[in-house]
């Protein structure tokens, strides 16, 4: 899959893999888009009662709004079940940014972004 070009392209790549934008946020200079699957039945071996999928996209700071990378997450629906709904939502979305975080840390050490 190529890296979309822009944020029009990233937004339909989204939509047409079944996922919710959840949003942007900024860390150190890099802009992180989150996006979150509706429950997912289709690993039945590995997830029972079906998972969730958090995805990030880091777009570069380099000035040329190209997105740079990006992976997702993944989680049992039953995880953490002594919180809310919004709660256990609110987690996946907390652990995907976590990830995003340390992708963005582990490239500005090896000098591949400037620090801001």
């Amino acid at each position: 899959m190529k890296l979309p070009k822009n944020e029009q392209e990233l937004e339909h790549f989204v939509r047409i893999k079944g996922m919710n934008p959840v949003g942007y946020f900024d860390y150190k200079g890099q802009m992180v888009y989150l996006a979150e699957t509706e429950l997912e039945t289709n690993k039945k071996g590995e997830y029972p009662w079906g998972y969730y999928q958090v995805a990030w996209f880091v777009r570069s700071a380099a000035g040329n709004a190209r997105f740079d990378g990006g992976s997702w997450v993944e989680f049992d629906a039953m995880h953490d079940m002594n919180h809310s709904t919004e709660a256990r939502r609110v987690m996946r979305h907390n652990a995907a940014k976590q990830n995003a975080q340390e992708w963005i840390d582990n490239n500005l050490r090896s000098s591949r972004y400037e620090k801001h």
